[in-house]
């Protein structure tokens, strides 16, 4: 008796377990956010310090975008910036950054390199002509060791 005493209990706990209403679903995540373009001109960061009127240390390492209206930007130094941190070359150039600014800064996580000449914007990559291989920054062709060259070629 007893046995069917706590199967019946175990019976209408599992009804009344699937009869109460469903648990809130979890919210949406943020969408991501949407990646702009920034036109300027890629400074070293001490030079964008001291036209601000700050005293950077001589030794002050990365890069900025300063824009037409002063604002800087830092960035993200990853895969798709770190040729403006190697390549002076890129330095007070007008360039064009496809990229997203972190919640809450003015940092630019970077997508897309682009130089600018001429109100003609150009795709940007380094140019081995020994092997016919493109690299991502400046430095040695992976493939034979030899130079490689600043390629701007016309954006797709």
């Amino acid at each position: 008796m007893a046995r069917a005493l706590l199967a019946l209990a175990a019976l209408v706990g599992s009804f009344s377990a699937s009869a109460s209403p469903p648990a809130t679903p979890p919210p949406a995540p943020a969408p991501a956010a949407k990646a702009d373009t920034f036109d300027g001109k890629v400074v070293p960061l001490a030079e964008a310090l001291k036209k601000l009127g700050a005293k950077p240390d001589t030794d002050t390492a990365g890069v900025a975008l300063v824009t037409a209206d002063g604002t800087v930007f830092t960035m993200v130094k990853d895969e798709k910036t770190r040729l403006l941190f190697l390549d002076k070359q890129l330095h007070n150039r007008d360039i064009r950054l496809t990229a997203k600014v972190l919640p809450g800064t003015r940092v630019l996580h970077v997508e897309k390199v682009q130089t600018v000449k001429g109100g003609k914007v150009f795709d940007v990559d380094y140019w081995c002509e020994n092997c016919q291989l493109e690299a991502t920054e400046p430095g040695p062709c992976k493939c034979c060791g030899g130079e490689t060259i600043l390629r701007e070629q016309p954006a797709k």
